[in-house]
């Protein structure tokens, strides 16, 4: 048998690695069997197969296939499992991280409202307060001048009843000088 080419190694390992090629396991086979005259079946030594030596080798080869074929698949699954995995995750994470933002974005404008809303009630306290002050000032201001209207009104009265009290008296007096008083003292039982 003539010496291996690169082309032949190339075809023996066809992307699927060295050891994974049942075609090896053949040429593995044939070696330890005595390929090179060292075994000594003279048919072997001369790298002569057996048909049932091929028939085993190619259904070796094939059930071989079929085994890559089924670990390609479930690498192929797998690795689209668990890249599907990690991009439902990151599309998780995603829609976490934004609903994050969104409610820190709602809290923040919840905050700035609480604060409007803070201010609004200070400058409406402050509106109250000043109206009522007013009012209180406004309230003192008409009770002091009712008080003072009424005081007034008092004295003028009293000053009226104090000088009708004078001016009757000057009066008596007057007349005192020609009226002689009774004995009663009232100046009515004056006989004439």
């Amino acid at each position: 048998m003539s010496e291996m080419t690169a082309g032949d190694y190339a075809l023996i390992n066809q992307g699927n690695g060295f050891m994974n090629n049942p075609f090896v396991y053949l040429v593995l086979l044939w070696l330890f069997r005595g390929g090179y005259g060292y075994g000594s079946d003279n048919a072997a030594a001369q790298g002569s197969f057996t048909r049932a030596e091929l028939h085993d080798g190619l259904e070796m080869q094939n059930l071989m296939g079929e085994v890559a074929g089924v670990r390609n698949a479930v690498y192929g699954e797998g690795s689209s499992v668990a890249h599907e995995l990690c991009s439902g995750f990151a599309r998780v994470n995603e829609n976490i991280g934004q609903c994050g933002y969104n409610a820190q974005l709602a809290m923040c404008g919840i905050e700035r409202n609480i604060d409007a809303v803070r201010a609004e009630n200070a400058k409406n306290t402050c509106a109250i307060t000043t109206a009522i002050h007013a009012e209180g000032e406004e309230t003192r201001k008409m009770i002091s001048e009712m008080e003072n209207q009424r005081l007034r009104t008092d004295l003028q009265s009293a000053q009226l009843t104090l000088a009708n009290a004078n001016q009757t008296q000057n009066v008596l007096n007057a007349l005192g000088r020609y009226v002689p008083y009774a004995s009663n003292g009232c100046g009515c039982g004056v006989s004439w």
